[in-house]
């Protein structure tokens, strides 16, 4: 498992969902789920007004690694 370097807050901004401030932190809205993991208490949020702020993990880039595509047996760049 993934292990932080450490965390930070984050300021929501009115219209700011999960999977945007995802997009926004990481590049990757399907990092939702690690700011729904460290902030249960907005699990029932949908669209922030703003001004909540919430905990998320910070991770070094060099400790995120990328599987490639080719490595997926159904993966063929042939099609």
């Amino acid at each position: 498992m993934l292990q932080p370097d450490h965390f930070d807050t984050y300021l929501c901004k009115g219209g700011d969902m999960f999977d945007s401030i995802a997009f926004d932190l990481y590049t990757d809205e399907n990092m939702s789920y690690v700011l729904m993991q460290y902030n249960p208490d907005y699990l029932d949020t949908i669209v922030f007004n703003g001004g909540e702020e919430l905990i998320y993990p910070v991770y070094l880039e060099d400790e995120v690694e990328e599987v490639p595509a080719s490595s997926a047996p159904w993966y063929s760049s042939e099609s």
